[in-house]
């Protein structure tokens, strides 16, 4: 598949785990843009309910990508195992992750 294409991903902590979380995730973003020439955007968000209220345990993750190869490459990169190991040691319940073609930026 060929085209820019978007990945969202949500991640409920553990509990008394949210920091380590939020670092966890952040770092993975800092090393994505940093060494993944396909990586055009990984940003980290506090999910925040329909009312406004911020939810302590809850981070997404926006991800965009140049192409299939690039969120290959992110996938298969050197950190890849690390990073899904420590996350999956620190959340609740099943992360949820869904990938989209770009229609359209903006």
């Amino acid at each position: 598949m060929s085209g820019t294409l978007a990945i969202v991903a949500r991640f409920v902590a553990k509990a008394g785990c949210e920091e380590e979380l939020r670092a966890t995730l952040l770092e993975a973003a800092a090393i994505a843009l940093a060494e993944e020439p396909g990586c055009r955007r990984f940003e980290i968000l506090q999910a925040v309910n329909p009312d406004g209220v911020v939810l302590p345990d809850t981070f997404m993750s926006n991800e965009l990508f140049d192409d299939y190869e690039a969120v290959e490459a992110h996938r298969n990169s050197r950190h890849a195992p690390v990073r899904k190991a420590r996350i999956r040691a620190l959340v609740s319940s099943q992360t949820r992750i869904e990938m989209g073609a770009v229609i359209d930026e903006v």
